[in-house]
């Protein structure tokens, strides 16, 4: 059929629906999609990242620091207890009073040289038979060096068993830095001037820093050792 021949005004446009609601819902979905983010929404989510990314951070730094401060903490409680349990261990075994026939009055001395120096004799443990009534002597002393955060030394000197001379002498050896105090307090009716008797007995106080307080010279934050020492050998030791 030849279209050219039919008349305009007979034929009919092809009419066109009207989309319906789904219709437009699936075409608003689809331009969203293909839209993607925009600059600010961009922004926003990189401070949002940012600041997870900040608290996450600092929650891990004040963990880190709170493990540092009780592994300090803990390292200074076990040097305290330890350095008072020492000096209290050969504290405890000093002698004194009269000294046996041949032997010097002054090995035998007790002496506080300050208030955190202290120095006296005991008895060591001789390696032959021989020596075995009378053995060895020694003198030990304990000191704080180095300041107002200083250090704890001990020394000990040993004696022939036969004329009491002296055979060595190990010098100032270091025990314990980031020491604020060492104090002995010997009882109340003990004066100094006794030499060669012994105090009933001598409490031992040691204050002890961190690393960090002693960097930082917080002298408020020392920790407190104390022990009590009483002495064995006080009337008699023979």
């Amino acid at each position: 059929m030849d279209t050219a021949s039919i008349p305009r005004s007979t034929i009919k446009p092809i009419p066109l629906h009207k989309p319906t609601a789904a219709t437009r819902r699936a075409w608003r979905v689809r331009d969203v999609a293909r839209s993607g983010f925009t600059l600010l929404e961009l922004l926003v989510a990189m401070l949002v990242m940012g600041l997870i990314v900040l608290a996450s951070a600092m929650m891990y730094q004040s963990g880190a620091n709170a493990y540092h401060i009780s592994m300090q903490r803990a390292e200074v409680t076990l040097v305290g207890r330890s350095l008072v349990q020492m000096i209290a261990a050969e504290l405890s075994h000093a002698v004194a009073d009269d000294p046996p026939a041949g032997v010097p009055d002054q090995v035998f001395e007790f002496r506080l040289l300050a208030g955190d120096r202290i120095e006296f004799a005991k008895f060591a443990p001789s390696d032959t038979e021989e020596l075995n009534a009378m053995r060895g002597i020694m003198r030990v002393a304990y000191q704080k060096s180095g300041g107002a955060v200083g250090t704890v030394q001990r020394r000990v000197r040993y004696y022939s068993s036969e004329d009491y001379g002296l055979e060595e002498d190990s010098g100032w050896i270091d025990l314990a830095d980031r020491i604020l105090t060492l104090e002995f307090r010997p009882d109340g009716n003990w004066t100094n001037t006794a030499t060669t008797n012994l105090p009933l007995h001598v409490d031992v106080f040691v204050d002890a820093l961190t690393e960090e307080d002693a960097l930082r010279n917080n002298t408020q934050n020392a920790r407190t050792y104390h022990r009590r020492v009483y002495m064995a050998n006080r009337k008699r030791y023979l």
